[in-house]
């Protein structure tokens, strides 16, 4: 059986929607989709619910920085003053120089305060002797 023209435009106009192998070589194939991530591959991935307790940009900001931190003493340097004063030798030379500093600023200081002291309790008595001098100079008062 022939076709006639007329049955072949009415064909053609019938299949003219659709593309034709030429148009679908263009588009992906089962072969190239297999390239591509699947469910069970994102399964494995974190979820946003997963990664909720982890810590974000907000709550890191609260914590130190390094540079934060630089200021404050290392273990390496705690450990530099350590072995500086860690013989028993060190320490007592240490605690001899103290104490000789402290000596030579509380001598002066006590001797001061001592003479202070003692001129304090003269005043009072000599204050005491002119006030029984008084007291006999005005002689007893009338009630």
């Amino acid at each position: 059986m022939n076709l006639t023209d007329d049955d072949k435009k009415w064909f053609e106009a019938l299949v003219a929607p659709f593309a034709t192998k030429v148009e679908l070589a263009r588009f992906v194939t089962k072969e190239d989709l297999a390239r591509f991530v699947t469910k069970e591959d994102l399964a494995r991935f974190a979820t946003k619910e997963d990664l909720a307790r982890f810590a974000t940009k907000e709550d890191l900001a609260r914590f130190a920085t390094k540079e934060d931190l630089e200021r404050f003493a290392t273990k390496e340097d705690l450990a530099a003053k350590l072995e500086r004063y860690s013989t028993k030798e060190d320490l007592e030379r240490v605690e001899t120089n103290l104490l000789t500093e402290f000596h030579k600023w509380a001598s002066p200081t006590e001797a001061r305060l001592r003479l202070q002291k003692d001129n304090l309790h003269t005043i009072e008595l000599e204050m005491e002797l002119l006030s029984h001098r008084i007291k006999k100079l005005e002689g007893p008062r009338p009630s």
